[in-house]
């Protein structure tokens, strides 16, 4: 809780301490944030499979890079490592392993 509303530079140091200290981070390398525009979410599948959401708000294509690993798109079948190119108003649901 917080008694006052801070400056968004405040606010945004004040959120970075609370999620380090809980181990909240992002799911992209090196827990870098998502480029402006994009929106990355991780969710776990019920038999503890990790999948990657990466939405895509912009009207230009993009490059995500990825936390190390091998991911496979769940929608195209197409496998990546490194980055990830997502198209303009694009989306990939990105599975962690190829198997």
């Amino acid at each position: 809780y917080l008694a006052t509303r801070p400056e968004d530079d405040a606010l945004r140091a004040i959120l970075a301490a609370v999620c380090a200290e809980t181990g909240i981070g992002s799911p992209l390398e090196a827990g870098a944030p998502p480029p402006d525009g994009v929106e990355v979410t991780e969710r776990l599948s019920p038999n503890g499979t990790l999948i990657v959401y990466v939405l895509n708000h912009n009207t230009t294509e993009t490059q995500v890079v990825l936390a190390d690993g091998e991911y496979t798109d769940l929608l195209t079948d197409e496998t990546f490592s490194g980055s990830t190119p997502i198209a303009a108003r694009g989306v990939r649901v990105l599975k962690l392993g190829t198997a």
